[in-house]
């Protein structure tokens, strides 16, 4: 009786301990940040074969100068842990002219992340670097559905 206890306790210790470094069913999809006042519009998405494509956009007042910076990269989840990296960075003109920027070596999109999805909102927290110090940042992203 003791020995079957231990068992199961032992398989239920053992199962829950599971590692799990792959693509988050949760974080998959399209996600989209409100418009911001100031033009500043990001969208992220994450695939669930463990790539993702993320888009910063600029608004300029002057719509000549609107701007387009593209991210493809692959991503893993350990928990809460979000972990990126950009294989591939693209600059895009308003006409479509596309600036291939600098092929970067694994470098993160979101340093330091974690990760939480509530409802249809995916909260990101992760370190940015403004100027000399760390600063905590955190971004929100509505899910997008057609």
């Amino acid at each position: 009786m003791i020995c079957g206890l231990f068992m199961a306790f032992l398989t239920v210790s053992l199962g829950s301990c599971k590692k799990n470094d792959g693509p988050n069913e949760s974080i998959v999809g399209i996600w989209k940040e409100p418009a911001s006042p100031t033009g500043y519009v990001r969208s992220v998405v994450f695939k669930s074969d463990g790539t993702f494509l993320a888009s910063f956009n600029y608004y300029a007042p002057d719509p000549s100068n609107n701007t387009t910076i593209e991210f493809d990269g692959r991503y893993s989840v350990k928990g809460d842990s979000l972990i990126t990296g950009v294989t591939k960075i693209a600059d895009k003109n308003k006409d479509g002219t596309t600036y291939p920027a600098v092929q970067p070596a694994n470098h993160p999109l979101y340093e330091f992340a974690t990760f939480r999805v509530n409802t249809n909102v995916l909260t990101i927290n992760y370190t940015t670097y403004p100027a000399d110090a760390p600063v905590a940042t955190e971004v929100k992203f509505n899910r997008f559905t057609n």
